[in-house]
């Protein structure tokens, strides 16, 4: 029926973060065969957008090829044909044209917001998986450091002992 779908997703843990998306269109008709709409790279994010022209179940698939445990935010919306049509339709005033634009404006706005969103989710989980190992790596090597200084401290306290002589 000529909707548009427009997908969005965004992996926020696990693995390497990256998927491949497939979307399949599964006829209702039995005699029409199953076929592939669209097929992703393998990325962390990513959008999606096509015309629904037939009368079909679409299947959105995410491979996940190594078998990590993946965390995905998924975004599907669905604007309807007829919907579209009356709202182009020429008896609209200027008024309601305006407002329906305003509204696919606010729409569009709000969805860019929230994949915004997501993205800053992700970065911070990583900057604060990079803090948390850079303050253990930190930690560890100054008790390296204070662990070598004790050691040449002791030696050289045991060097100094041994070589006086007793007097007599």
């Amino acid at each position: 029926a000529d909707d548009e779908v427009y997908a969005s997703f965004h992996v926020t843990a696990g693995g390497d973060l990256g998927l491949l998306l497939t979307v399949t269109a599964i006829p209702t008709d039995p005699l029409s065969v199953e076929h592939v709409v669209f097929s992703s790279p393998r990325n962390a994010d990513g959008r999606v957008s096509f015309s629904a022209g037939e009368d079909a179940t679409y299947q959105f698939c995410f491979e996940n090829s190594d078998g990590q445990s993946r965390s995905v935010i998924f975004h599907l919306k669905v604007e309807d044909q007829k919907k579209r049509d009356m709202a182009q339709a020429s008896d609209l005033d200027p008024l309601h044209r305006s407002i329906s634009a305003a509204y696919e404006s606010l729409q569009a706005v709000q969805e860019e917001q929230r994949y915004m969103r997501q993205r800053e989710r992700r970065a911070r989980n990583i900057a604060d998986l990079m803090a948390s190992r850079v303050h253990f790596w930190g930690a560890v090597s100054v008790l390296g450091v204070v662990a070598i200084a004790g050691w040449q401290i002791a030696t050289l306290v045991k060097f100094f002992k041994r070589g006086r002589a007793p007097v007599v």
